[in-house]
């Protein structure tokens, strides 16, 4: 029997978690930066297609925030942090 991190759910976790990210994150701060006049309106743009595949903005973004999660739970992989009872100070030796 595998371990909890070993196998394919921890990918998919780490997808699912970079997409509800920028769904959530990104796209509210893009949103909030248009009404101080910071950025463009673009937040939740479902209606310009990208290239090549013509797939709107917003969901082509959340796609790739999952693809960089998946890299980012690999590299911190066996690290431990900040839990729930606070966050553990990082030293030099933790590397």
């Amino acid at each position: 029997m595998a371990g909890p991190s070993v196998g394919f759910m921890p990918i998919v976790g780490a997808f699912v978690a970079g997409v509800i990210g920028v769904l959530v994150f990104h796209q509210i701060a893009l949103w909030i930066l248009s009404l101080i006049g910071v950025a463009p309106p673009v937040a939740y743009n479902f209606s310009t297609p990208t290239a090549p595949l013509g797939v709107p903005v917003v969901l082509s973004a959340a796609f790739w925030g999952g693809v960089w999660a998946i890299l980012l739970s690999w590299l911190l992989r066996g690290r431990q942090g900040a839990g729930p009872g606070g966050s553990r100070p990082s030293s030099a030796r933790s590397w």
